[in-house]
């Protein structure tokens, strides 16, 4: 990764890493979507995405679309953490598998 989110100490300096890289995301969101808007051309065309038209109005509600979206961008925060603390990232996991919810931190 170009720029290493846990660097920073200070949370301001922690929170302007995490802009920057929003920002990064972004762009290349608008990039795709400007030039090979085919890539999301299944977006809204899911089974269990509902879409109503009538004569004056239009529902559009992405149930499934947004599903897999949620799951994308979690398997990539869970990359992200791991790749930052790998010790935490396995016990998330093993507390997962075993089905105890707990904090991983306490406070």
């Amino acid at each position: 990764m170009l720029l290493k989110i846990g660097h920073c100490r200070r949370r301001r300096c922690l929170l302007a890493c995490w802009f920057i890289v929003a920002g990064i995301l972004l762009i290349l969101a608008g990039a795709v979507l400007h030039f090979v808007p085919s890539l999301l051309g299944w977006f809204g065309k899911l089974p269990g995405d509902i879409n109503v038209r009538s004569e004056n109005e239009r529902v559009f509600v992405p149930i499934t679309s947004m599903v897999v979206f949620s799951l994308l961008f979690t398997v990539f925060a869970i990359c992200l953490i791991g790749e930052q603390n790998p010790g935490q990232l396995k016990k998330f996991l093993w507390n997962l598998r075993k089905g105890v919810a707990k904090p991983s931190q306490k406070h």
